[in-house]
């Protein structure tokens, strides 16, 4: 939202921010944690039998 406001309004990163009370600490929070061992064993299951479980 903060970033289709500063397209479309042309407002600033503070006003965007302010207008939707979205602290500006998380519009530039960039997450360190690496999820991609988790991943690969959630996916490992779907992978070895694609037919079973839930459909989409």
């Amino acid at each position: 939202m903060v970033a289709y406001l500063r397209e479309y309004y042309r407002v600033s990163i503070t006003r965007a921010c302010r207008t939707l009370t979205f602290p500006k600490s998380m519009y530039h929070y960039r997450s360190v944690k690496d999820d991609s061992e988790v991943i690969d064993k959630l996916l490992e299951p779907s992978v070895a039998k694609p037919r079973e479980g839930q459909d989409k």
